[in-house]
């Protein structure tokens, strides 16, 4: 199906709708690819060089069709409870945060069956470029998404 070829790369080929909805089921999988291999202690199935897809948009669902010539802006909240205004923000966040998981699982450790060389420790850089990320993730987070620690 090619699924982990992004669909720019094929001008033409698909509409805009299809090639956010291929995007889409692109990043489905690779998230379940993560969850399950994780669940099983495995590693996953699809390494990080096998795809180009780009990562899903964050748009107004309601405005979004087969028809659309144009990507509509993610639908705006009116209030930080307002659910319905991030109906497809969790998936975006959910895919990046799959992302940040798989960098985090290959970073600091390596496959001692598979990897012979030296187990080294990660550097402080590394460590510095993880710990922004995932400081990037938690601010992009909605409110209703946000876990109030002190409460």
């Amino acid at each position: 199906m090619g699924l982990n070829s992004d669909p720019d790369e094929f001008p033409g080929k698909y509409n805009l709708f299809e090639a956010e909805t291929r995007r889409r089921v692109w990043w489905d999988i690779f998230y379940y690819d993560l969850f399950v291999a994780d669940c099983m202690g495995q590693l996953p199935f699809i390494v990080d060089n096998s795809f180009t897809t780009k990562m899903p948009l964050d748009v107004d669902e309601d405005l979004f069709s087969p028809a659309s010539t144009s990507v509509p802006l993610p639908r705006s909240s009116l209030s930080p409870l307002d659910h319905e205004s991030t109906d497809f923000k969790y998936f975006g966040l959910k895919c990046h945060l799959a992302k940040i998981i798989k960098n985090v699982k290959k970073r600091p450790f390596k496959d001692p069956v598979r990897d012979t060389s030296s187990h080294d420790q990660p550097s402080i850089e590394q460590v510095a470029t993880l710990e922004s990320e995932v400081k990037q993730w938690l601010t992009e987070l909605p409110p209703g998404f946000r876990l109030d620690m002190n409460a």
